[in-house]
């Protein structure tokens, strides 16, 4: 059995603090568990995003949750246009995929019109979730939003975070589709009290 205490008190002058996991084995003898080290944050942007990236293919989502900015979270957008009405993850957000199997509103296809309602597990797949190894993908960092795969009008991550750094991989597509069927994510990412935090994560793909 392994039971959590997070607290401490004071009983007339006797002070005691009991804070941590314990595990209770069968004869009822109570030990403490070991800590469990987290990994180091990145130091740098394009480290992030290599982090991120891989997680997004594990499906990791703890991994997001410890990078989504604490206050903001993180917004998701697809098409490479960034929307008001975009969805936003907060860290219990990301932490509650691994159990949230409700059917959410994620705006619209494009071409169709036709809502998006998935999962949240469900929309990551569909929209963002490389399944293409990393070797496939070309990585940039850049402010600048001038190549193929990167919309610069005023609703791309250019215009809406312009001094946040946009750290970008993109698939070329195939031959077989002379590389119509292309792909890119850009991580947008601020340091915030010397972490660097995902503020937004915005998928582009060709589109009718």
């Amino acid at each position: 059995v392994c039971f959590t205490i997070a607290g401490e008190a004071d009983v007339e002058m006797d002070h005691y603090s009991f804070k941590g996991q314990f595990i209770m084995d069968a004869e009822n003898n109570i030990t403490l568990k070991p800590a469990v080290k987290l990994p180091v944050m990145a130091k740098t942007a394009e480290a992030a995003a290599e982090i991120l990236f891989k997680a997004l293919m594990d499906k990791d989502w703890e991994t997001f949750a410890r990078y989504a900015d604490p206050d903001k979270g993180t917004v998701l957008a697809k098409y490479g246009v960034v929307l008001p009405d975009d969805p936003f993850m907060k860290r219990m957000d990301w932490l509650s995929i691994f159990w949230d199997e409700g059917l959410h509103d994620f705006g619209f296809y494009d071409g169709s019109g036709f809502p998006v309602q998935e999962t949240k597990s469900g929309y990551l797949d569909l929209f963002f979730r490389p399944v293409m190894p990393r070797k496939d993908w070309t990585f940039s960092e850049t402010a600048s939003g001038s190549m193929k795969g990167r919309y610069t009008g005023e609703l791309s991550p250019w215009s809406v975070w312009p001094s946040a750094v946009k750290a970008v991989f993109f698939w070329p597509g195939t031959s077989k589709y002379d590389g119509m069927d292309w792909k890119s994510l850009t991580f947008v990412l601020e340091k915030v009290e010397g972490i660097w935090r995902l503020i937004a994560l915005v998928s582009s793909q060709w589109t009718i």
